[in-house]
C-alpha cells in the first residue's frame, strides 16, 4: 500500500556541482563596489593556503534554486574546515579592502 501521508523536504544547497563534488564551503560574504576585478584578487590573495575562493557573479538563486540574473558582485566562499573564527575573518577582509580597494568604496554583506 502507498502512504499517503508523505512529507516533502527541501534541503537547501548551492549548487548541483556542490552534490557531485562533496563541496564544503560556504557562502561567507558578498561583495559590490565599482572595481569587482580588484576585489576579487585582493580577497582571492588573503587567505591563499587555504580552502577559500573569491569569484565575480552575476546571478544568484531564488527559493526555487533556480538562476536569476542581478547586478555583479564577488562571492568570497570559506571552507567549512578553515580552522579561524569568523569574526577574525570579518576584520581581516575589512582590513585588506579599505587598504587596496579604498574605505567607503565597497560594501559587505555578510
Amino acid at each position: 500500500m502507498c502512504n499517503k501521508n508523505r512529507i516533502k523536504i527541501k534541503i537547501p544547497i548551492q549548487s548541483f556541482s556542490s552534490i557531485i563534488t562533496n563541496s564544503s564551503s560556504e557562502i561567507f560574504c558578498k561583495v559590490h563596489g565599482e572595481d569587482l576585478g580588484e576585489i576579487e584578487y585582493a580577497l582571492n590573495s588573503i587567505f591563499n593556503d587555504c580552502d577559500t575562493e573569491a569569484d565575480i557573479r552575476d546571478y544568484e538563486y531564488n527559493e526555487d534554486y533556480k538562476e536569476i540574473k542581478c547586478k555583479p558582485y564577488v562571492q568570497f566562499d570559506l571552507g567549512y574546515h578553515v580552522p579561524l573564527d569568523h569574526d577574525i575573518v570579518k576584520v581581516v577582509i575589512e582590513h585588506v579592502l579599505d587598504k587596496k580597494i579604498g574605505k567607503g568604496n565597497y560594501t559587505i554583506e555578510y
